[in-house]
């Protein structure tokens, strides 16, 4: 495998796994949650929605948290990157570690408009446990 190759595995690697990990830097100290209210997500799916920055992120880099106004479940999170915009819609949360740990979610480009461009990565986890004999 040529290190081009392996460079964009390593960097799709380590996109999974923070994509994976983003929902709990919620808890982060220092993070400044700002409630947006409930919103239709895509003009179709009503949320509440939560703008979050980090003092250690980007100046330019906003995150927004779309939860479920009936389960509180994290349906969706979004990153504006200076103008370029994805939306990351969770599929399916695993069940089996009791955390609701993402398993399946779908990354979009969206347009000027909000709307979806194209689909950037598509993410199925798969969650092992360890079985002591």
């Amino acid at each position: 495998m040529d290190s081009l190759k392996l460079e964009q595995a390593r960097q799709e690697a380590d996109a999974a796994l923070y994509v994976f990990w983003q929902p709990y830097k919620l808890l982060d100290l220092g993070a400044k949650h700002e409630y947006q209210g409930k919103i239709k997500l895509l003009d179709s799916l009503p949320l509440h929605a939560l703008k979050v920055t980090y003092p250690e992120g980007n100046p330019n880099e906003s995150w927004h948290y779309f939860f479920d106004p009936k389960t509180f479940q994290l349906k969706a999170t979004q990153v504006d990157q200076g103008g370029r915009v994805s939306l990351i819609i969770n599929q399916a949360v695993e069940i089996k570690t009791g955390l609701s740990l993402n398993k399946i979610r779908n990354s979009y480009f969206l347009d000027s408009l909000g709307k979806i461009n194209y689909l950037r990565a598509s993410y199925d986890y798969k969650i092992q446990t360890l079985i002591k004999h």
